[in-house]
């Protein structure tokens, strides 16, 4: 750290008095304040860091530049021999700042903070009362609290959503408030309305990216609060929303043009048939590339197959009766899919969608959508798809799959219309 004591001559009144600035410099940040001291601006060299003078003889012949006229002055007939004392007391005033500032950096590092400028000026002036109000040393102890319940209630998916969140606010602080750590009490409304904006504007992300890594900050505050490090949690005057996401899938008619196009390039007929495969299981691309003959295929008393597998991403257990098609591709292939790594196998879609002329932009995720909206189209009760999906509740395969095909709304409708006639 470096301490630097200026008197800014730009800020003297109509007498030359000036007041004493001091810079700190840490860890390649900047702060600065104002002391209550004030001297003649041309008494205090900013470059040696010490008065011009130490007793009245130096003020023989001295001369300043007048900021104002930018002539030199002849000051002798300005100053006052009892001046000097003052500005002995000065001086004695600015060793102890200096020394304090140094215990204050001292403190912050036995209290674990990550210490820049604006960290030792808020120590300095008694804002940090200790280690508990550190947002570093805080969500550190969070992350190891929600780190041993991976798979205890929580995935290990949640654990790196709330790294993530956490992360982007310590870059929010770093770029936005050139500061490597803050206190929780400093945490109010305007810095999270700013958090959010940066989300959107800097990282960049979409608006419901955005709510969930709030939500994660929220986490964190509402534990400060229940912990008493904070009164009251800003976030509470905070408000979001969600918005409305569509959920693209592919119809029946759709997956059959994929399965039953003649492709002669090898590398497009192992991807396509990969793909159609998920279609049928709901497997995504991780958990398809994973799949173990032996340890996820079971065989009920009846002889009919299905995968029994923990979902890779959340570790929820999926229950997926094979259907015929998808039995059907695993016999081709010996029970190993071909799956590529995640960037070839949406490459080779890309290509696949070309071929078959499909208006939809198909990706590997696509396939659940698409296995979900089916089996719901097709009578499949949505407790029954839950399993499949590996979802952890019924209500969050109702949230994102409550949809029906054109279809079977008009079916369904049709199925009553004798019933309805005047």
């Amino acid at each position: 750290m470096n301490i630097n004591f200026y008197v800014n001559k730009y800020k003297k009144d109509k007498d030359d008095n000036a007041p004493f600035e001091v810079t700190i410099t840490a860890n390649g940040t900047r702060s600065r304040f104002t002391l209550k001291h004030k001297v003649k601006y041309y008494v205090w060299n900013n470059k040696k860091q010490e008065f011009v003078f130490k007793d009245p003889t130096r003020l023989k012949n001295f001369k300043a530049i007048n900021i104002i006229t930018n002539q030199e002055e002849d000051i002798e007939s300005k100053f006052k021999v009892s001046d000097i004392a003052t500005y002995g007391q000065i001086l004695k005033h600015l060793e102890v700042v200096k020394t304090k500032l140094y215990d204050s950096e001292n403190k912050l590092l036995e209290l674990g903070y990550s210490v820049d400028a604006p960290t030792i000026k808020a120590m300095f002036f008694g804002k940090i009362k200790g280690k508990q109000h550190s947002f570093t040393v805080y969500c550190k102890e969070f992350l190891e609290i929600k780190k041993k319940r991976v798979g205890k209630g929580i995935t290990n998916d949640t654990y790196k959503r709330y790294e993530t969140a956490l992360n982007h606010f310590k870059n929010f602080i770093r770029k936005k408030h050139s500061r490597d750590d803050i206190q929780l009490r400093e945490i109010n409304l305007s810095m999270i309305e700013a958090f959010f904006s940066y989300l959107l504007d800097d990282v960049p992300m979409k608006n419901n990216s955005a709510v969930g890594n709030i939500k994660k900050l929220n986490s964190v505050l509402l534990r400060a609060q229940y912990d008493k490090i904070i009164e009251t949690n800003p976030m509470y005057d905070f408000h979001t929303h969600i918005d409305e996401t569509e959920f693209v899938y592919l119809t029946k008619e759709e997956v059959s043009t994929i399965y039953r196009k003649k492709i002669e390039i090898e590398r497009l007929k192992k991807v396509r048939d990969c793909f159609v495969f998920s279609c049928f299981t709901a497997l995504s691309f991780i958990d398809q590339k994973k799949l173990d003959k032996k340890k996820d295929i079971q065989k009920d008393a009846s002889g009919n197959l299905y995968i029994l597998k923990d979902r890779q991403k959340t570790g929820v257990p999926a229950t997926i009766p094979l259907l015929p098609i998808a039995i059907e591709i695993l016999e081709k292939y010996n029970y190993r899919m071909p799956v590529p790594s995640n960037q070839n196998y949406n490459a080779y879609l890309k290509e696949i969608q070309d071929i078959c002329n499909i208006k939809k932009n198909l990706h590997t995720h696509l396939c659940r959508h698409t296995c979900a909206t089916l089996l719901l189209n097709y009578g499949v009760p949505m407790q029954t798809i839950s399993q499949v999906l590996g979802h952890s509740s019924v209500k969050e395969t109702e949230k994102t799959y409550a949809k029906f095909l054109p279809s079977t709304i008009i079916e369904d409708v049709n199925s009553v219309a004798g019933k309805m006639e005047l």
